[in-house]
């Protein structure tokens, strides 16, 4: 009640530090407006940000702390500190725009308060930096990436006070998920697989996905100089990984083994191999064995009882493709093309999203489905990248206007396939996301880097969104089950997030700590034993991905516990001494599911101390 008092008769202000072009900075204190709800809202119109602007930070005042207070502040991606004294920043760094989600959140001695970034939220990035003594927790949106254009928003950042009961990091993602719920901006997924089978199979089953091969001389260490500029006429030959013939053995092997519920994603079958000659679908490679084996594979499959997707791009057209053409391809405001990074096909050159959707989708989707596939349609990199703006007059796009191209794709993916899936969770994506491959690249790419004022990650995107979107934690819980020091993996000591979490058992506990889905990627497949432990191991979790995840916390150093809508919990026990719960005993290095109890004086669904 206090809380509330101070907060009606404070006037709270936001400093807002607006940078140029030429190296200035101009800084005013700024008197934020409060709502009927007691909301606290930040707004700068569109029309009042001059054109050479290119960062605008946001610090209110209750968004800082001295070293030694009690709270902890919180990012998108979950990264949590607690106002220890140490120095150090937490931003994201040399990938800016990858907000996971547009919230973030701090509590202190002074209270607690969730922001939420209402508008230009695809331009806006988070900063948590403890300097001097002192903690703060800033918004920055990037106004250099308007390229000299006007805002398409107005600047508007709500801050929502959490009263001390719920003023949790769990408190705050139940608040947003009740939010987004509530506007019918998502649906649960208990809801949504009443009528669709599929998204059920997708939601009880394993994710494996096989790679059949890529252009060698443009993927394989050995060859310096990347094979840039390709052709119809000079692309590099097609290197076999796992031809279609081995993928129908693997899967009878699968069989045999007696994993029942699988989704095999075949990855780099469609024209050119893995990454070889997007947007292109079809001739299948003749080298993987063609169109009728991978017809004959998808089969075999089905017959197992599998269920039979296909991974593809939308983002990149390369001039291998026999249907490139400049004017499909996204420009910068310069009016010169918008390239990306050099793939096995050679340079990428931004596919615009409209483009696609008005020419490509329903042909191309329709390809796909002539192969015999249903299932969760993979997408390659859409929810883990910020939607990119087109200055082609002929289907010029602004950031917002991207990402709703990009959920139709999503969207009509549902339609034609039964579910669509795709890299990472970037929640602009969530109305239109079933599955993410992983959700945080924690500590490598996307700036998920380390920084000695993170005190650990945790679950804050699945306390959103589990029992809605379906989800494997982190690109280091990729192949959990399977141990990397048997793997060849050449790859791995260029991503230190796929090392990530040390070892095999610790990465499992990880995945089920988090409520993830089981996912196999890097492997030959040559031993499928760690596919059947994960198979059974999920049998035993699974039915969790449709109750929300309500709860999260450490119970004691290397002990979490996990608490779920339906009731139940996971305790997990990352030590090498047992633990004792309520009379439950957790094993070393071990997870247990348990039945909820009635927990006295707390509100339902927030049983944590924090």
């Amino acid at each position: 009640m206090i809380f509330c008092i101070c907060l009606f008769c404070a006037l709270f202000t936001a400093e807002a530090r607006l940078s140029m072009e030429d190296g200035s900075v101009r800084t005013n204190e700024v008197a934020l407006v409060r709502l009927m709800d007691g909301t606290l809202r930040f707004k700068m119109p569109a029309a009042e940000v001059q054109k050479n602007s290119v960062c605008l930070e946001v610090l209110p005042s209750f968004m800082t702390a001295r070293s030694g207070e009690s709270g902890f502040w919180v990012l998108p991606d979950g990264r949590y500190g607690t106002f220890r004294d140490v120095e150090g920043a937490c931003d994201y760094g040399q990938h800016p725009r990858r907000t996971l989600m547009p919230i973030h959140g701090m509590k202190t001695p002074r209270g607690a308060f969730l922001a939420i970034v209402r508008g230009m939220r695809h331009d806006c990035d988070f900063l948590a930096k403890a300097e001097g003594g002192s903690y703060s927790l800033s918004t920055f949106f990037r106004l250099g990436e308007l390229n000299g254009r006007a805002p398409y928003e107005d600047l508007v950042i709500d801050y929502i006070p959490i009263p001390e009961t719920e003023a949790t990091y769990a408190g705050m993602a139940r608040r947003y998920r009740k939010e987004r719920l509530a506007k019918g901006e998502v649906r649960p997924l208990s809801e949504r697989i009443k009528d669709n089978p599929t998204l059920a199979y997708t939601a009880e089953s394993i994710f494996v996905r096989v790679k059949h091969g890529w252009k060698a001389l443009n993927t394989e260490k050995e060859f310096l100089k990347k094979h840039e500029w390709q052709s119809p006429t000079n692309e590099p030959p097609v290197k076999v990984s796992i031809s279609f013939d081995r993928y129908k053995d693997i899967m009878r092997r699968m069989k045999e083994l007696g994993i029942e519920r699988a989704e095999m994603c075949s990855v780099g079958g469609t024209a050119g191999g893995f990454d070889g000659r997007f947007p292109d679908v079809l001739p299948l490679p003749e080298e993987f064995g063609g169109t009728e084996k991978f017809k004959e594979a998808v089969r075999i499959g089905q017959s197992f009882g599998y269920q039979m997707v296909a991974h593809f791009a939308v983002t990149a057209m390369l001039p291998s493709s026999r249907q490139f053409d400049c004017n499909d391809v996204c420009w910068k405001s310069d009016g010169s093309l918008l390239f990306g990074g050099i793939v096995a096909g050679g340079r990428t050159h931004r596919l615009c999203p409209k483009a696609f959707c008005d020419k490509m989708l329903v042909r191309d989707w329709a390809e796909f489905r002539s192969l015999g596939l249903k299932g969760t349609h993979h997408i390659d990199v859409v929810s883990c990248i910020p939607p990119y703006a087109c200055y082609n007059p002929k289907h010029s796009l602004n950031f917002e206007e991207s990402a709703a191209c990009f959920r139709k794709i999503g969207e009509y993916s549902r339609e034609v396939f039964g579910g669509f899936g795709s890299e990472s969770g970037f929640d602009w994506m969530a109305p239109a996301l079933d599955f993410a491959l992983y959700v945080s690249w924690y500590p490598g790419a996307c700036g998920s880097e380390s920084s000695p004022i993170v005190d650990r990650i945790v679950p804050l995107w699945q306390l959103v969104y589990h029992g809605i979107i379906v989800s494997n934690p982190f690109y280091a819980t990729i192949d959990a089950y399977i141990d990397r020091s048997k793997e060849r993996l050449n790859f791995s000591d260029e991503f230190a997030r796929y090392g990530y979490l040390d070892n095999a058992e610790t990465r499992i506990l990880k995945l089920h700590e988090f409520g993830g889905r089981p996912v196999f990627y890097y492997t030959e497949y040559n031993d499928l034993l760690p596919l059947k432990r994960a198979a059974d191991d999920y049998a035993k979790f699974s039915h969790l991905q449709y109750a929300f995840m309500d709860d999260h916390c450490e119970l004691c150093a290397g002990v979490y516990l996990t608490v779920y809508s339906n009731g139940e919990m996971t305790v997990t026990n990352y030590t090498r001494e047992p633990f004792d719960w309520r009379g439950e005993s957790v094993p070393a290095r071990s997870i247990i599911l348990v039945k909820g109890l009635p927990m006295p004086g707390r509100q339902e669904g927030c049983i944590c101390d924090q």
